[in-house]
């Protein structure tokens, strides 16, 4: 009798009771209307972020189809890659002859301006050059690619020329070199070869690979070709 009128339920007092069954305010559930604005605001959000994405897409679309990394069959991305086209012709011509320029300054050079003939031995002179027709020079010079140079490059490197004389038309020898085929006939060291792109009807980019020469691994050579 005297555990109930004290309260006593299983050791807990009625204090205890009282104060677990007073509900706590400040703990309500939230309203529904602060339910819609926080998801509006999520909403609103996740739209601006969506924004940015799509533009992001169509900026790198547009660089893709601009580099020709982008085939699309609509009529404006067959549009931009025949302007594409045109443009890398245009440049193509400009280096080439950028390129002959440079080279016939170069061809015209001689002693005076730093160039040494050197020749194989003997041995190999009779095997590979028995006429005596083709002469080769050798310079040690700066890049001298003008505006396309590394300015900080101070490196001096080794530069050859070579002249000979082919008993045939100058037509039929540029067409000869630029076959992919004929390649290998006048390039020992060449082991695999491949057109990579064609520019325009007489320039493209050519890939070759040399083969291994006791402790020198293959390497890649990728030359712009015009003729």
């Amino acid at each position: 009798s005297q555990l109930k009128k004290e309260g006593f339920y299983y050791g807990i007092t009625a204090q205890t009771l009282s104060k677990a069954s007073k509900v706590d305010r400040s703990k309500r559930k939230p309203k529904l209307s602060d339910s819609m604005y926080e998801a509006l605001e999520e909403l609103r959000i996740m739209r601006i972020q969506m924004e940015a994405m799509r533009k992001e897409m169509q900026t790198l679309k547009r660089k893709m189809i601009a580099d020709g990394d982008f085939e699309e069959d609509s009529e404006e991305a067959k549009a931009q890659a025949r302007l594409n086209k045109k443009r890398r012709a245009r440049e193509s011509e400009k280096l080439a002859g950028e390129i002959e320029e440079w080279a016939m300054k170069i061809l015209e050079e001689g002693e005076e301006e730093g160039w040494k003939e050197i020749s194989c031995n003997k041995m190999m002179r009779k095997s590979l050059n028995p006429t005596e027709r083709t002469r080769a020079y050798l310079k040690w010079m700066k890049d001298s690619r003008g505006d396309k140079a590394d300015a900080t490059d101070d490196t001096d490197y080794p530069c050859i020329k070579c002249v000979s004389t082919i008993d045939a038309p100058l037509e039929d020898v540029c067409t000869y070199l630029s076959q992919e085929s004929a390649s290998p006939d006048y390039n020992d060291v060449v082991d695999k070869h491949k057109d990579v792109e064609e520019i325009s009807p007489n320039a493209k980019v050519c890939w070759s690979q040399s083969p291994q020469i006791l402790f020198l691994k293959p390497r890649d050579f990728v030359t712009f070709c015009h003729h």
